[in-house]
């Protein structure tokens, strides 16, 4: 009963509902086109539920270019639980996003012993309408996930340092622990790379194991130094994060062709995407699910950004002392967002707000202690003991919540469907976004309007034209409507560029083979089935080319392999059929 009747489960029970309440009816929403088929619904090993086969897959393959064995863990076991039904997955993002919220609250209330400043801080973890691409985008779950256990890491890392001295097996279990932690994080998704020196940052606050006097520096210094070496092992983590990354990005072709940018290009871009986060956060309303990437911001506005950031910074560190938090929680911010923020990129996102969830924590407690310093004139609450409820902090803190509620409610709305999703993103871009116009295509082309499917793709080529993905989409479609002229002039710059794509090779294949140039097309057709053995599209072109160069039984061996994998493959029963009636 106690447990029940605990002070601190009632905040949590009421951030929960709070959860349910904007973003539950997200039972009800689709998957969207925007990753979930591949990463998902259409992905070979995922549909087959959680077996050991698909368990393994998991943990040695990364995801379409992401390594994140953890979540896509989940997504097999949801798939064995709920089939194809969306609503399923995306109850279990959100019971994901309740679980990390009732953490954050727990974990920083502990470390910073101000529960009033950071209870303001969770509601705005679990409402404020940038989380609602995390929260209803079911691949998104990559987000949530590690954030789980990056604020358990930061708990146990806070328990290891509250050990006395001499309880060396205490110390080295929860040290130990902490590291686990580290690890299912990057297993997860690699964001929190630079976990070690936010760690570093709390030691100075809360948890006062470093004093930085000037006067003393040498002693400053010796501390300092002692510190950071006991995040070795975290960096040790952090750099296996890295290389799962890189990892992940080389199996999607990331770093083939031009598509990585060096760092030295991107400082300008990565300072001006910290400004673009900053204002989606300030005004939560012109949210869309992928930015324009092939956009380079102009010379003013990079030294415009320099500048705030330069300013924000300065701020932070004039109040060192005084207000410790002010640095710590605005590291918590740059640091957490800095691997995302643009330096290394591949271009195909400019920014991508889903990558706030973490960052946007550090300047969510920010807020929360700077309204409570306002509304108390105390700097933090005392020593072990619970702040009073003033009204001066909870009635603009209420008032923000609600206001913020409402937006995110509106905003999680259009998630619904990829097309309300796709809509209200050209209504937001003025009809210029690219992925919208390509999801678009998709839709009409499955409703049968071809006409407006193939304006809405004609248009995506026409905003990003050096778009792989695009090109390829709209070679898929004219294959489809059999207008194999037109394709091939695209797959042939297309075998350029990713020759070792079993996809772009499969296209031009078919490609080859509708202008009737059979002999052509085996070529490119045995290229991708040796990459892809079990690719029905694959199997199905190079059974129909087999069949009309006269190899008729390598033909039928083909479009039988193809049946096996997919005996709802009408194409291959068709030709199979049209090949034992000759």
């Amino acid at each position: 009963m106690k447990l029940i009747t605990s002070r601190h489960w009632w905040p949590m029970i009421a951030l929960a509902i709070l959860c349910i309440a904007v973003y539950g009816r997200c039972i009800t929403f689709e998957y969207v086109l925007y990753d979930d088929p591949n990463i998902i619904f259409e992905n070979e090993h995922v549909i087959q539920g959680l077996t050991w086969d698909s368990a393994r897959w998991a943990i040695l393959h990364p995801n379409f270019g992401l390594y994140m064995p953890l979540p896509t863990l989940t997504f097999m076991l949801d798939y064995s639980l709920y089939g194809d039904w969306a609503g399923g997955f995306h109850v279990s993002t959100l019971l994901w996003h309740i679980l990390c919220v009732c953490l954050f609250y727990r974990v920083m209330g502990r470390l910073t012993k101000n529960y009033t400043a950071v209870f303001f801080a969770s509601a705005l973890v679990a409402i404020h309408p940038v989380q609602a691409m995390t929260i209803n985008w079911i691949s998104a779950r990559n987000e949530i996930m590690p954030a789980v256990f990056l604020l358990l890491c930061i708990d146990l890392y806070r328990r290891y340092t509250e050990q006395e001295k001499g309880a060396y097996r205490k110390s080295a279990f929860f040290y130990a622990m902490s590291l686990f932690c580290m690890f299912l994080g990057m297993m997860s998704k690699q964001g929190a790379v630079l976990l070690p020196i936010v760690l570093l940052l709390f030691d100075y606050w809360p948890l006062k194991r470093i004093e930085i006097s000037f006067s003393r520096f040498p002693k400053t210094l010796s501390r300092a130094l002692t510190l950071a070496a006991e995040k070795i092992p975290y960096m040790l983590f952090s750099g296996l994060g890295v290389f799962f990354a890189f990892y992940g990005k080389r199996d999607f072709g990331a770093f083939k062709g031009s598509r990585i940018m060096s760092p030295l290009e991107n400082i300008g871009f990565a300072m001006t995407g910290f400004i673009r986060y900053l204002f989606h956060l300030i005004y939560p309303d012109r949210y869309i699910m992928g930015f324009i990437a092939d956009w380079t911001p102009p010379l003013w506005m990079v030294f415009g950004a320099a500048l705030i950031l330069i300013i924000i910074t300065a701020l932070a560190l004039s109040q060192l002392w005084r207000r410790p938090w002010a640095i710590v929680l605005w590291g918590w911010f740059f640091f957490f967002l800095f691997p995302v923020s643009g330096l290394v990129r591949y271009a195909e996102e400019s920014i991508a707000l889903r990558y706030l969830y973490v960052p946007s924590m550090g300047l969510f407690l920010l807020l929360g202690f700077g309204l409570y310093e306002l509304s108390t004139g105390k700097v933090q609450a005392q020593k072990n003991k619970e702040p009073a409820i003033a009204p001066a902090y909870w009635v603009p803190a209420l008032l923000l919540l609600v206001l913020l509620s409402a937006l995110a409610f509106r905003q999680s709305g259009f998630w619904a469907t990829s097309e309300i999703l796709a809509q209200r993103a050209l209504v937001v871009t003025h009809g210029n976004n690219a992925l919208a116009h390509n999801h678009l295509g998709v839709i009409r082309g499955r409703q049968g309007l071809q006409k407006q499917a193939f304006a809405h793709m004609e248009k995506c080529v026409e905003l990003e034209p050096n778009r792989n993905i695009w090109l390829t989409n709209y070679a898929i479609m004219l294959n489809t409507a059999e207008r194999y002229k037109e394709s091939l002039k695209i797959t042939t710059s297309l075998v350029e560029k990713i020759p070792s794509s079993p996809v772009v090779l499969n296209l031009h294949g078919a490609a080859l083979a509708g202008n009737q140039r059979f002999e052509e097309a085996i070529p490119y057709l045995e290229r991708a089935h040796e990459m892809e053995p079990d690719y029905v599209p694959v199997l199905y072109n190079y059974g129909v080319c087999l069949f009309n160069v006269g190899r008729v039984e390598e033909a039928k061996s083909f479009l039988k392999h193809a049946l096996e994998i997919q005996p709802t493959h009408n194409l291959s029963k068709h030709a199979l059929a049209q090949i034992e009636a000759q």
